[in-house]
């Protein structure tokens, strides 16, 4: 009758265990499968207390997780220590120790007071694949028999599945926490980031990418990189993510400019394979990196190093064509005094004279041009240098030919060189008159910009200058003329560069070359038949202007 009782509950038991290793695979937390372990024991074993504790992050305590039939005020405060002796014990004995006699003189007092509160009458130890997790005390009231072969091993068995889902939940746990932790680092990163699987399917997709590409992360999780990316229009990425994977190798990617982004931004590509040793990838790593200071400053300093080459070009011409000018104009006045009473002699040379003194005239301003002189910063006012520029240039256009209207609204004081920027607004407003030769009109006009307009994707790359935010002047010359064909727009700025017959291709170029060293920039919006219209965006708060650079009064 006995064995046949053993059996029964044996079987009892073995459904028990079933049904928690059920359960218990899908707990997604260490309370809830902790709770999971001591409601199957309570079912189970009705009467004996049970008290779990597991190992802590810095794996060298043992805390309380949970407990039944036990008061957990007085467990709370006790720790067990992983090198003390109950745990050393425990994890060389690998195996549940009965308490019924057990004496160890070596105990320590702290594994004293967990035995005494549990009450514990069988102490298991909990492990996982890997490593010894957690102790189950179970203590049972006075005058309970000892445990039946059955009880046990249930609850050895038990233990070991505990262990087993304990130590699962703790890493899956981790990995959560590591990959809110990944979230965060990758949502701060100011470079774009995109993981893909071996299917170049998007796994991740970080803020930054969100903001390069105006595609948001939902909209780009498990989308094939290779259509999304030439959707885009960036299929060099598309391209070489296929390569990426097929052959194992990484790539880089230069000047790669996504549509979503405006103000010429040009970004820099690298992609990774993630394999492990020579295998086949099992994913892609992709980093995209603003490169547009880089490219913005190399462009800098081809259009310096071309300045420095018309300097010297200037100079030779200069130097090559005056002198044998002013040995033509000594001739000429020689002749004149040696020939004074011959009339047409003297007329001739007087025209060659004339046209010796034009060309002299004209090799000056070349040199001017060409030259870039150090700027004199002042205060100044926007608004009045415009109207004696154009009362200057109004002189020399035809007043029924080309209407020029001034719409100046009020400015505030801006520190530049009076007479660079007199030289810029020349330059512009006669291209301008220039453009209407059947005649037109030129409009001017001045007002308060954004930073983001003056300086698209400044606030993104510039958030540590102190230029967040701040304000600029606008100057817009605005002509109704027959607008610039778009292959002449992309070469507007490189000297030598004009569509005008008598033209030195020089204007622009050096009009740039100010603007930008007064901190500015220039833009230019044109079509063929609608005019054009040249913008000047200059800085109100002179951050440009050298530390070292004294204003001297006007």
């Amino acid at each position: 009758m006995a064995v046949f009782r053993w059996r029964k509950r044996k079987s009892d038991f073995d459904t028990a265990l079933r049904a928690f290793a059920l359960e218990v695979s899908g707990a997604a937390s260490v309370p809830e499968a902790t709770d999971l372990v001591l409601e199957t024991l309570t079912r189970s074993l009705p009467g004996p207390a049970f008290a779990l504790f597991l190992l802590d992050r810095s794996r060298r305590t043992f805390h309380l997780a949970a407990a039944r039939g036990i008061d957990e005020t007085s467990l709370s405060r006790l720790v067990i220590a992983r090198d003390g002796s109950l745990g050393v014990l425990l994890s060389l004995r690998r195996s549940p120790l009965e308490l019924r006699g057990y004496h160890d003189p070596v105990l320590s007092d702290s594994d004293r007071a967990v035995l005494a509160a549990s009450r514990a009458r069988l102490v298991i130890p909990l492990f996982g694949k890997t490593r010894f997790i957690g102790m189950l005390f179970v203590g049972s009231p006075a005058g309970r028999k000892p445990f039946t072969a059955a009880e046990s091993g249930f609850l050895a068995d038990l233990a070991g599945l505990a262990g087993g889902a304990l130590e699962y939940v703790f890493l899956f746990g981790r990995l959560c926490e590591t990959h809110r932790h990944f979230g965060a680092v990758l949502g701060h990163l100011n470079r774009g980031v995109f993981i893909l699987d071996a299917d170049r399917r998007v796994q991740v997709w970080n803020h930054a990418m969100e903001k390069i590409t105006g595609l948001a992360s939902s909209g780009a999780m498990e989308r094939d990189a290779g259509r999304l990316f030439a959707e885009m229009g960036v299929p060099s990425v598309s391209t070489a993510v296929a390569e990426v994977l097929k052959e194992n190798q990484a790539k880089f990617i230069e000047g790669v400019r996504w549509r979503n982004e405006g103000g010429g931004a040009a970004f820099r590509v690298r992609l990774r394979p993630i394999s492990e040793g020579e295998g086949e990838p099992r994913g892609l790593l992709g980093m995209v990196l603003d490169e547009t200071e880089r490219v913005q400053l190399e462009a800098r300093v081809q259009r310096t190093e071309k300045l420095a080459s018309v300097g010297k070009i200037a100079s030779t011409l200069a130097h090559e064509i005056r002198n044998p000018l002013n040995a033509m104009k000594g001739a000429i006045a020689f002749l004149q005094t040696k020939f004074s009473n011959d009339v047409l002699l003297l007329e001739f040379t007087e025209i060659i004279n004339e046209e010796i003194t034009r060309l002299n005239t004209f090799v000056t301003n070349f040199l001017a041009r060409a030259r870039k002189a150090e700027p004199r910063f002042v205060p100044l006012d926007v608004n009045e240098e415009i109207r004696r520029t154009l009362d200057f240039v109004g002189q020399q256009a035809r007043p029924d030919c080309v209407a020029v209207t001034e719409d100046l609204g009020p400015l505030p004081s801006v520190v530049a060189d009076p007479g660079q920027l007199r030289q810029v607004f020349t330059n512009l407003a006669r291209n301008a008159v220039e453009a209407m030769p059947v005649g037109g009109s030129l409009t001017v006009r001045t007002s308060i910009a954004s930073a983001a307009e003056a300086w698209p994707g400044a606030p993104a790359r510039r958030a540590g200058d102190g230029r967040t935010g701040r304000e600029a002047i606008r100057i817009e010359f605005q002509d109704t003329g027959s607008g610039i064909a778009e292959e002449i727009r992309g070469h507007l700025f490189e000297p030598f560069n004009s569509s005008k017959e008598k033209g030195t291709g020089l204007g622009l170029f050096i009009s740039r070359e100010i603007v930008e060293g007064h901190g500015g920039r220039l833009a230019v919006t044109s079509a063929p038949g609608h005019g054009t219209t040249i913008t000047v965006y200059l800085p109100v708060d002179g951050s440009h202007v050298p530390a070292d650079i004294h204003h001297p009064a006007r």
